[in-house]
């Protein structure tokens, strides 16, 4: 059984987080000149400083995070493991602005990429951790706090040997249940059939959740690994399931209805266009002719990882 971990530092200073197998490389990409002015001049504001652990992208054991606080309001939560560049994260953010989101993510490159794109939407519906989000769900959000997970596009970590890295485990269903409110909503794609029925087996396995689609989550925009799979003939496979309750009543809990009504109504031409209105923005405010600039530049080394946050991406 999942063990809250948000503890008192007072009560527990010489408590470590032990080093554990996470399920992304971190490469530390270069960030661009555009992305450095973006992190100096935004990450103040929605970046959350949270303390870290031996590892740079580990979250220290430290009271939760006071949500009510940080967002200014109370709200439903929508997490997502991974939030790369931060295209799902925003376009959902502006299109919702009655739902707060987190983002976890440990690039700092796209950490700053995404601070772009808020600033460019002011958005204040949105905040970032820069840290492994198995870490930071376990230290940082207390239980039955979150309204949604999303994970999408995590590394699938093909080889067997790797296969430990795997985000998607029965440890992470475990430590979702948990943080999850009741009913719920864990949101997964991915582009390859052996995560998938990996994902399926763990997520299937597990009798608090109940699978309620396969169907794509329309919310989500066609990022580059999407597109990716598509191109070298892929299937991209979303499941949604729903942490089940102790009756019926928990059923119209969380925000899987209202992203489901509301949400996914924006089609992909308009999360297309989106995205070209920022980076346009982006280009005119900071940008000012930076020959280094490119939408969503890490540097080229955060295309590889495909996993960016704990993470496998949710996003």
């Amino acid at each position: 059984m999942w063990k809250d971990s948000c503890v008192d530092e007072s009560e527990n200073p010489d408590r470590r987080p032990r080093r554990s197998v996470v399920s992304y490389v971190r490469r530390s990409p270069r960030m661009t000149a555009s992305q450095r002015v973006w992190m100096d001049a935004y990450a103040p504001r929605w970046v959350i400083d949270v303390a870290h652990g031996d590892l740079a992208t580990s979250v220290a054991p430290q009271p939760c995070l006071d949500l009510t606080a940080i967002f200014g309001r109370r709200a439903p939560l929508v997490v997502e493991i991974g939030s790369g560049h931060g295209e799902t994260l925003t376009a959902a953010a502006l299109s919702h602005p009655e739902v707060d989101f987190l983002g976890f993510e440990v690039f700092e490159a796209s950490i700053a990429a995404t601070l772009g794109k808020i600033a460019a939407n002011s958005l204040e519906n949105v905040r970032l951790v820069c840290a492994d989000a198995v870490s930071g769900l376990t230290h940082l959000i207390p239980d039955r706090s979150v309204d949604e997970i999303w994970v999408f596009f995590p590394d699938p970590w093909q080889k067997k040997r790797h296969n430990k890295r795997r985000l998607i485990s029965p440890e992470f269903a475990d430590l979702a249940a948990h943080r999850l409110v009741h009913g719920g909503t864990l949101r997964l794609a991915t582009d390859w059939e052996s995560y998938a029925d990996h994902m399926s087996e763990v997520l299937g396995g597990d009798e608090r959740f109940e699978l309620v689609s396969t169907e794509r989550f329309s919310t989500r925009p066609v990022t580059k690994f999407e597109a990716r799979g598509i191109e070298a003939g892929r299937e991209i496979r979303d499941f949604t399931y729903r942490v089940v309750g102790d009756g019926d009543q928990f059923i119209q809990q969380g925000t899987s209805l209202l992203f489901t009504h509301s949400i996914e109504h924006h089609s992909k031409s308009e999360n297309v266009e989106l995205l070209r209105q920022d980076d346009k923005h982006r280009k005119s405010e900071v940008g000012h002719g930076d020959p280094d600039f490119r939408q969503d530049d890490t540097g080229g080394e955060h295309d590889d990882t495909r996993d960016s946050g704990m993470t496998g991406r949710m996003g």
